[in-house]
């Protein structure tokens, strides 16, 4: 898996959220509901309700997983993971008796999937995640799904945060000791004078082709050539890439890379 983004909170008591330089990725949380989110012992809580915190572009990528940590140093409140967030979302609300994954559309939630009945204890951790791949959509504590997969197609791509629903304090309530994105998506820049050990490798709408026997198909995602180093979700590169004449070419594929 390849992690897009990761923050641990680490900075002083009493510092802003929306100070702190994340350890993976260039984008600092800001607040998005008005509430406050401090640090305390390396881990993120809400001061003032509601709190949402989260960097303000979409995820490079629709099919991620949002992995946080979260510390249980009091069993009260109601805290979310959130995904793909945009006009509509998916999120998983952590509260204590269950935690439930929900769809919202417009404003408007709908659970899925059934959900999950726990009791949490005080100063426990627990790693709750909320995975999104296509139309596929589940959650997993400590690892183990727990609910779902669920099909759905409302949210298809955004962003990611977490929202505190009421305050809690540095000794009470959830505090988040980590928040990890990631994806099972590999990405190759290759610039117009690019070589590759391949001689010759294609891709066809699904597949990137290696060369000899060795090599294992890897499923293609999306392919682009592009003057710049974005990516822009074509998804029929269906010429041969090597040597490369045109612009610079930009590939998203899971599997195994197969180019070194």
């Amino acid at each position: 898996m390849a992690i897009l983004y990761q923050h641990d909170f680490t900075g002083a008591n009493g510092t802003a959220v929306t100070s702190l330089i994340p350890t993976i990725g260039a984008e600092q949380f800001q607040e998005f509901a008005g509430g406050s989110t401090l640090v305390h012992d390396n881990r993120a809580y809400c001061s003032a309700a509601v709190s949402v915190v989260g960097p303000p572009s979409d995820v490079a990528t629709n099919d991620y997983t949002v992995r946080a940590l979260w510390r249980c140093v009091t069993n009260t409140g109601t805290q979310w993971i959130l995904g793909r967030s945009a006009t509509n979302a998916y999120y998983v609300a952590i509260g204590p008796a269950n935690i439930v994954l929900y769809r919202d559309v417009g404003g408007t939630s709908t659970v899925l999937g059934s959900a999950y009945a726990w009791s949490p204890a005080a100063g426990a951790d627990y790693e709750v995640a909320l995975v999104m791949q296509g139309t596929s959509i589940s959650v997993t504590l400590g690892g183990t799904t727990i609910i779902g997969p669920v099909t759905d197609t409302n949210a298809t791509s955004g962003g990611f945060g977490i929202l505190f629903e009421s305050a809690g304090s540095t000794t009470t309530g959830w505090h988040c000791d980590r928040i990890i994105v990631e994806t099972d998506e590999d990405v190759l820049t290759l610039r117009p004078d690019a070589t590759v050990s391949n001689a010759n490798w294609t891709a066809s709408s699904t597949t990137l082709h290696g060369d000899t026997a060795d090599e294992s198909d890897a499923t293609i995602i999306s392919a682009t050539a592009t003057d710049a180093d974005a990516t822009v979700g074509l998804t029929d590169p269906s010429p041969a890439l090597n040597p490369l004449t045109a612009a610079s070419v930009v590939i998203r594929w899971r599997g195994v890379p197969i180019l070194s």
